[in-house]
């Protein structure tokens, strides 16, 4: 609730006259500012970093006087600038409570409620990070002593619902998948069900209805 009174109040007419929402003539913001939150996670975006600081500042004041604690250890600032004709990621210098705010290296992602951005704004570390879960929960399953018909069921009940998140927040192309995650789940779903080298996963999950959990 504290929360949401703040965002209402930096909203207010009172509170764009400290010049956050220079507009034009028109009424287009020139430097929007934007402030996202969710819960106790919070993302600020600005179009400059004096702008960035300004917010900042007033929320450490509203923080303060909520008696609420602003771990500035877990928090990261992403820099981004345009330098003669291109943009470049840059090291920003934000405080808060007179604290450096952790800086995210150049060339490095952050994460924000399940998603990575980075310059480039990739999905390589959701890519790195399902493939890395996919073959370490593969190995964990091959290792169980379970009856291999039950080894697949637990791939297609538990292995998959661990890395659906990444593909409901990133834009992992099909391709990829198949060139690099269909071809180990084939690997070792073959080997559990004894199925000749020639089965895909279309004809391998067409077993998965008839296996039951002893």
């Amino acid at each position: 609730m504290s929360f949401n009174t703040f965002i209402q109040h930096i909203k207010s007419e009172k509170y764009r006259q400290l010049g956050f929402w220079k507009s034009s003539k028109n009424g287009t913001p020139l430097n929007p500012l934007y402030w996202f939150q969710f819960a106790d996670d919070a993302a600020v975006v600005s179009g400059q970093e004096k702008e960035n600081q300004m917010l900042l500042n007033r929320f450490t004041i509203w923080c303060q006087w909520a008696e609420m604690i602003i771990r500035v250890d877990k928090c990261s600032t992403f820099g981004i600038r345009k330098q003669l004709t291109k943009s470049i990621q840059y090291l920003q210098k934000l405080f808060v409570n007179n604290c450096l705010v952790p800086r995210v290296e150049l060339g490095k992602s952050f994460r924000y409620l399940g998603r990575y951005f980075d310059f480039n704004m990739s999905d390589e570390d959701h890519k790195s990070e399902v493939y890395d879960t996919l073959t370490n929960i593969l190995n964990e399953i091959d290792d169980l002593p379970l009856y291999p018909k039950n080894k697949s069921l637990l791939y297609s009940r538990y292995e998959l619902s661990k890395i659906s998140w990444h593909f409901a927040v990133s834009d992992i192309d099909k391709t990829w998948v198949n060139d690099k995650l269909d071809s180990i789940a084939s690997t070792y779903i073959r080997k559990w069900l004894e199925l000749p080298i020639s089965a895909t996963l279309i004809s391998i999950t067409s077993y998965f209805p008839t296996i039951i959990l002893d």
